[in-house]
């Protein structure tokens, strides 16, 4: 009976973020090529994904493309390998509040923080991933399939991690090129 009123609450918060977004809600060209900072959500439970999150950050400033990236640790303590770094920041459960909701001021921040995209590259569902996506302000959000808050969506064979920073790339770099043409 809780999970039901607690799954209740949290739909219901998902609603609200979504209404009361301060995002413009029309139709805009997105150019990946005018693009200067991304935030990147991903799971910061799994080893893999920090190896991942540090090589995706390499590719973006490369690109001159300042990014920073947040974890979160489904659990209530970090693992070893979840020691912040220059550009990567983690949370766990401990950092929000009994519905989900982040408490800390790096989450708060992390949200109120207008990037050109915001991208989540996590691939479980959890309310707090659909939190800080529906509360960001971001100009353009990307994300996995299973997800109806993004504006473009990305469909890999499995959920794995690694395969869809490729699709995601791969799709900023087409449109990229197509709107040089």
């Amino acid at each position: 009976m809780i999970k039901l009123i607690k799954k209740y609450i949290s739909d219901y918060i998902i609603k609200n973020n979504l209404n009361s977004n301060s995002r413009i809600k029309v139709n805009r060209l997105f150019s990946f090529s005018q693009t200067k900072n991304i935030g990147i959500i991903f799971n910061g439970t799994k080893k893999d994904n920090n190896i991942i999150i540090k090589q995706t950050i390499k590719y973006f400033s490369k690109l001159n493309i300042s990014c920073e990236s947040i974890g979160f640790v489904n659990k209530k303590k970090m693992y070893e390998h979840n020691l912040t770094s220059l550009n990567i920041d983690f949370f766990n459960l401990r950092d929000c509040n009994i519905l989900g909701i982040p408490k800390s001021n790096n989450i708060k921040s992390f949200i109120n923080k207008e990037f050109d995209l915001l991208i989540n590259i996590s691939d479980e569902n959890h309310f707090i991933y659909d939190y800080i996506v529906t509360k960001s302000s971001s100009k353009f959000k990307i994300g996995h399939s299973n997800n109806k808050f993004y504006d473009l969506v990305i469909k890999t064979e499995n959920n794995k991690t690694d395969e869809l920073v490729k699709e995601i790339i791969f799709y900023l770099e087409l449109i990229n090129s197509n709107n040089e043409k």
